[in-house]
């Protein structure tokens, strides 16, 4: 065969091979960087070649459904057969954030210039995000019942990233109702802290960062595990008491939760380890000195910034 026929026939050959592609619709996977879940059991992802489906599995306790979400490159025609899902177009150019979890995740991914609003200032400590409201490029936009829409629906955002624990007070029914995209981050209800920490994930799929996400997740997963095994070295485990009391009542986090978990993997010791349970269970002040009122640790006194305040908000503590 000669040179010349030769550059005919691989010619007529491509020409061929992209009909059938175009014919077909195959198409290229578009996205070669993929994550992969190892701790975090509240969600999953499904790659396609031009989109992703990515499930909330468990939203917030008792849930009897999930929530779905059908990922498309912008530009891209949306895939049949998802109707029922919400479809949201990526990466992600405007977001808002709902939790002060979600926004060292936004930073670590370098993606906090799309952050457009957030829930409540108040508990922002993440210095990138303070120095942005500072500069007034963020909303704030309420949050629960009290979510201001009008706002929301002026700021325009391709996500609204939200959480549900599943009574009255929750913002997603509303969102939703007012046509807003919405989507659940059920990262409080990993019982692990690496389950926790592994949602970064979940947000960097929104943007087509799942390989900065692995990069990142990798050097904290061996972080912790390398202290993690230092702990385990240790003979003396103090003991560690959780939260305080609100109205007489002490909420309690159970034994299977990712609080008792942090504890038992820094070396210390749950007074409640017992309690099989990864949510939290009201306790009677009296039963708690009983146990805890000798206790190492006291760590997560909620809204305390000192000793006296606690005491103003009940004097009994002053025998702990």
């Amino acid at each position: 065969m000669t040179i010349r026929r030769l550059q005919s026939f691989l010619s007529l050959t491509e020409f061929f091979l992209i009909s059938i592609f175009l014919s077909t619709g195959i198409a290229a996977d578009q996205f070669p960087d993929k994550v992969s879940i190892q701790y975090a059991k509240g969600f999953r992802v499904e790659y396609h070649d031009s989109y992703k489906v990515l499930t909330v599995l468990k939203p917030w306790n008792q849930a009897q459904t999930m929530f779905q979400y059908v990922l498309v490159p912008r530009g891209n025609p949306r895939p049949s057969g998802y109707e029922e899902f919400q479809y949201i177009d990526i990466p992600l150019r405007s977001i808002v954030t709902m939790s002060t979890t979600y926004l060292k995740q936004l930073s670590e991914l370098q993606v906090l210039d799309t952050l457009v609003g957030h829930s409540n200032f108040q508990y922002i400590n993440t210095p990138e995000v303070i120095n942005i409201i500072k500069e007034g490029r963020i909303e704030e936009v309420g949050d629960g019942i009290n979510v201001n829409i009008e706002l929301l629906m002026d700021l325009s955002p391709d996500v609204i990233m939200t959480y549900s624990v599943g009574n009255v007070y929750d913002s997603h029914p509303k969102l939703l109702e007012a046509g807003l995209p919405t989507v659940l981050n059920a990262a409080y209800m990993e019982s692990t802290p690496l389950g926790r920490a592994e949602w970064l994930k979940f947000i960097a799929i929104f943007y087509n960062k799942e390989a900065e996400a692995e990069r990142i997740f990798s050097a904290i997963e061996h972080s912790y595990n390398v202290l993690k095994r230092k702990a385990e070295q240790v003979d003396d485990r103090p003991t560690v008491l959780l939260n305080a009391p609100y109205n007489g009542k002490w909420w309690i986090p159970g034994g299977h939760s990712y609080l008792a978990a942090f504890i038992n993997d820094a070396g210390a010791r749950y007074l409640w380890e017992g309690i099989p349970s990864s949510g939290s269970r009201e306790v009677d002040f009296e039963a708690v000195y009983e146990r805890a009122s000798e206790a190492d640790f006291w760590l997560n006194p909620g809204q305390w910034r000192t000793l006296e305040d606690g005491l103003r908000s009940d004097e009994r503590l002053t025998e702990f």
